[in-house]
């Protein structure tokens, strides 16, 4: 039986202001350019030159003018730019006076679509190095120099194919110091990046708002794709835009030029476009259907059929559209819809400086509940038995087998050597799904997205069984999953589609496509929150987040907004990611990332991190719901909190740790000292462990007693999937009364000496210091680019039969 989700609206009482709105231009119709990215396949050729496409323009600027150094030139995509020069012309808005807002209370948020420009040429060049597999020791290095020299190599590679980056570069041209994300939804991902950038604003953790929008067809292989699923009867429009959104009462009160007004938001699940549908949220919205600005979905309610699609942009098209007449008629209503089977619709107005009303917060519990959880973190498969690891300090790190980094081919000692890994330790999944994935007979297009779907399901069905079945029926589903925004088999697909570009560099033999047909959707990692809403019919709203090593808690704050908000009633977490593999190790090595040995956190053989494979999972419901339905709570979470530097992309900054701190503690309403744990970040680098213990000393530090620890001395760093494994492991300790173990393979690091300090770190687990205060944790999360997320949670609550009782 399928369930229901419900209406979920956003802003419906309290509006709020587009401020800013700033486009790119777009050329004339024409057959999309296949060898855009590289040379591919004839026949994919063939079929992707039927797409055509309104091409976005270039950039009007140089890298340079952005602080970005020739030799990172082709590690920054071409989209980068686009949305950077959008920031250069808001940015002279604001020169002018036009709005005014705190730079350190402003998000930036990005919604994209599918790999860019520089991401596949990183995934093609290391590709390259496999296929020398069997040759001699000089003729492998022959071949590496021969892919370098063409494609390029530099030790900026992994950090500029990161989706984020692109909202940290844009957050540090405008001097922000809020939240920075990406996201992606399909169609619906303008949709989603509004919806997301508005409940920072309504929770009161920002006073502005960037949103960027931008979509690119980068590579013959998403063409061809495209192609497939628009039939042939529509032109793809790429974009760029970009918006400033504020509280409408504040755009007033500091004299903002208000562009138009945002009255709500609102989405339902539709498997098809059903007029019906649309016509409910436009009801439930109070919005005259005088006009209907619509992206691809136009044809579902009467409207003439669109001609142009644009995927991420989609809805960026509509909105842009609509306020190009917004004076002129009034109100428009966009309406669209995501392969994920959602509706969406967003009204907009002319700005009529009408006095707004005093909003009046509708009381509910702000604490969340954590009712269900799912784990897999390096050899370590099941919460069991990562539980047991976590709490005991198993070392679940070792030397690498051979699928996850071929030597003959990808390790090298000799550091200087291009397209090489100096590492060969990690910590290695070993789940059977993912053994099983992209085998003829799985079912799962990659091995991230098996991984998902079996941390995924754990985590449910600690919570929907046929028993609970009125679960699934009567409440409202999100889910978010926390991955790389370009999909390890999108990465597969292009590279096999533009093997002959390889061929060519290394003077291989032609070959033909040995990949069959890939769907969109299948390439687009939101597919994995998709997924899961079909296996256990939820009919969840679907969407996937980046934020660089800090996604996991970026997921969990939109999911924490999303219940409070009361836009659903439970939300699912995942998130997964697989750095084991010679392309992580590959560019991660060129920026000396990795240690050449095991992690060590905190200590003074600090040299690095452990890449480790892993995924987590959580299902949150707001407190008193979790209560009134008598479910097991395993924890609470009392606030949490994000901020970004705005400094540099590699290098950690203390003052914009301190402030996700700061702000965490602000949202759950705490004093530092009710804090007896903390879960930190603890990559094993000696200055970025040197400045989280900086960071951690001005909050936290003191003479009282608190755990440290760092759960990435027993699995590796998990990228994506680290945040929640910090969280599984503060859990723990606050609901065993104990400080977990870390793994020390050296002597202390400088400002963690314990004859001094409050900090109580260990290779064995030690008992919880009594404050006399609650037991709560935190859990530091920080990403490359900047972006940092702090969390603190709570011991599980004993059973309140009164509370029952009075529901």
């Amino acid at each position: 039986m399928t369930c229901t989700t419900g209406l979920q609206i956003v802003t419906p009482e309290d509006p709020i202001a587009i401020v800013a709105a700033r486009h790119c231009e777009v050329e004339q119709v024409a057959k999309y350019p296949v060898q855009r990215l590289a040379r591919c396949n004839q026949s994919v050729s063939d079929a992707a030159s039927a797409l055509h496409v309104r091409l976005l323009a270039p950039a009007p600027c140089a890298p340079a003018e952005f602080r970005i150094p020739p030799i990172y030139e082709r590690a920054v995509s071409a989209l980068t730019l686009n949305l950077l020069w959008l920031v250069r012309q808001s940015k002279q808005d604001l020169n002018a006076g036009k709005f005014n807002c705190d730079p350190k209370r402003s998000d930036v948020i990005i919604g994209v679509c599918g790999g860019f420009d520089s991401t596949l040429r990183n995934a093609l060049k290391v590709s390259g190095v496999t296929e020398l597999a069997g040759e001699y020791e000089s003729q492998v290095l022959a071949g590496k120099r021969a892919l370098h020299a063409h494609f390029g190599s530099t030790t900026h590679d992994k950090v500029g194919e990161m989706a984020s980056i692109i909202a940290a570069r844009m957050g540090l041209e405008l001097g922000t110091n809020g939240r920075i994300l990406a996201l992606e939804s399909a169609e619906a991902t303008t949709y989603c990046a509004f919806e997301t950038a508005i409940l920072g604003l309504l929770e009161g953790a920002s006073d502005m708002a960037w949103v960027g929008v931008g979509q690119r067809i980068e590579g013959a292989h998403m063409a061809q794709a495209l192609a497939s699923h628009l039939g042939g009867d529509k032109v793809f429009n790429e974009g760029a835009s970009l918006y400033g959104l504020r509280r409408l009462k504040d755009a007033q009160r500091d004299g903002d030029e208000i562009i138009a007004v945002l009255d709500g938001m609102a989405c339902t699940h539709s498997r098809s476009n059903s007029p019906q549908a649309f016509q409910e949220l436009s009801e439930r919205l109070s919005a005259p259907r005088q006009v209907a600005v619509c992206d691809h979905s136009a044809a579902a309610i009467g409207l003439a059929k669109p001609e142009s699609y644009g995927l991420a942009h989609s809805g960026a098209d509509a909105i842009n559209a609509a306020l190009s007449t917004i004076h002129h008629q009034s109100p428009t209503t966009i309406f669209g819809q995501s392969l994920y089977e959602h509706v969406w619709a967003l009204r907009l107005r002319a700005y009529n400086n009408e006095p707004v009303p005093a909003r009046v917060k509708a009381q509910q519990s702000d604490l969340i509940a954590i009712v269900g959880l799912g784990a897999s973190y390096g050899p370590f498969d099941g919460l069991e038995t990562v539980t047991e690891a976590f709490q005991v300090g198993r070392d679940g790190i070792a030397p690498l087998s051979a699928t996850a980094l071929p030597r003959t081919t990808t390790f090298d000692v000799n550091r200087t050597v291009p397209l090489s890994s100096y590492a060969e330790l990690g910590s290695e999944t070993q789940s059977a799904i993912v053994q099983q994935a992209t085998s003829r007979t799985s079912s799962f297009p990659d091995k991230v997205h098996a991984l998902a779907m079996q941390v995924g399901a754990e985590a449910l069905s600690q919570v929907v069984s046929e028993d609970t079945e009125q679960l699934c029926h009567s409440v409202r589903w999100s889910i978010i999953v926390a991955t790389q925004l370009c999909s390890t088999l999108e990465r597969a697909v292009s590279n096999e589609t533009h093997w002959p570009e390889l061929s060519k560099v290394l003077s291989l033999a032609e070959r033909d496509n040995q990949l069959d047909s890939v769907s969109l959707e299948a390439m687009l990692p939101g597919n994995i929150a998709h997924s899961l809403s079909e296996a256990h019919k939820l009919n969840a709203k679907a969407m996937a987040i980046e934020s660089a090593c800090a996604s996991s808690l970026a997921a969990l704050e939109t999911a924490v907004r999303q219940l409070r908000q009361n836009l659903c009633d439970a939300v699912l977490v995942v998130a997964s990611e697989l750095p084991n593999n010679p392309r992580d190790l590959t560019l991660c090595s060129a920026q000396r990332m990795l240690s050449a040995d095991k992690i060590s956190p905190f200590t003074d053989q600090a040299d690095g991190f452990s890449p480790g494979d892993g995924a987590g999972a959580v299902v949150l419901r707001r407190l008193p719901d979790a209560q009134a339905e008598k479910q097991t709570i395993l924890g609470l979470i009392r606030g949490i909190g994000g901020s970004s530097d705005a400094v540099s992309f590699t290098a950690p900054d203390p003052r914009g740790q301190i402030a996700a701190m700061k702000r965490a503690l602000q949202n759950a309403a705490m004093e530092p000292d009710h804090v007896g744990y903390i879960e930190t970040h603890g990559t094993g680098t000696q200055r970025g462990d040197a400045i989280e213990i900086k960071a951690l000393n001005e909050v936290y530090g003191g003479h009282r007693k608190i755990g440290l620890g760092s759960v990435k001395s027993l699995v590796g760093h998990s990228f994506a999937a680290a945040g929640l494994a910090g969280l599984i492991r503060a859990l723990g300790a606050v609901n065993t009364a104990q400080y977990p173990p870390t793994i020390l393979r050296g002597s202390l690091s400088h400002g963690l000496d314990q004859q001094q300090g409050s900090w109580q770190i260990s290779n064995i687990p030690l008992p919880w210091v009594n404050n006399g205060t609650l037991r709560c944790a935190a859990v530091n999360s920080l990403g490359t680019g900047g972006t940092n997320f702090h969390m603190i949670v709570e011991a599980a609550p004993e059973p309140s039969t009164e509370f029952t009782e009075n529901v």
